[in-house]
């Protein structure tokens, strides 16, 4: 009897070893350092697993290939965007990205917001979600997840001493 991950006709060890150096080249390409690369790599195989345990069969190995360098690419590209997004918005919002000897006050501020802002506020900076897939997660619209980041926003840099936008 054939387990879930051997539904390809090979076991995972042999999907793995045929292409992890694969993977590993592709993932390294984008983040550009080996831990990274290394996270790109594990993350991939996992998504793997669950598509074959969902019952994904590939027509050929050529599609399975395809399958992983499409997912390896893309999985280091969405780390690259968090962290991207990440840098990016916490410089937008100096009151987020407070330095080390504020970062204690920042987490108190942030674990006094009501809890649909400080929800949106983690996941977003934190877990580097969008708004659209926090949206998804919390069962509201793309519309009211970024009227909490705004409203979160504002709140802290009040808290923190910062000056009210006109």
């Amino acid at each position: 009897m054939q387990g879930p991950l051997q539904r390809t006709g090979r076991s995972l060890r042999d999907l793995y070893e045929e292409h992890i150096q694969t993977v590993y080249r592709v993932a390294f390409l984008y983040v550009k350092n080996k831990p990274d690369s290394e996270d790109v790599v594990q993350d991939t195989f996992v998504q793997l697993i669950r598509q074959i345990q969902a019952g994904k069969v590939f027509d050929s190995p050529a599609h399975e290939r395809a399958w992983l360098i499409v997912t390896a690419s893309n999985t280091a590209k969405n780390l690259l965007r968090r962290r991207y997004r990440s840098d990016l918005d916490l410089a937008d919002y100096p009151e987020l990205a407070a330095p080390a000897q504020r970062r204690g006050e920042l987490l108190d501020a942030i674990c006094a917001l009501p809890d649909p802002y400080k929800t949106v506020i983690y996941m977003f900076y934190y877990e580097g979600y969008s708004a659209k897939e926090i949206a998804g997660y919390l069962g509201v619209p793309a519309a009211t997840v970024r009227t909490r980041l705004a409203r979160a926003r504002k709140r802290l840099k009040l808290e923190l001493g910062g000056e009210p936008d006109a």
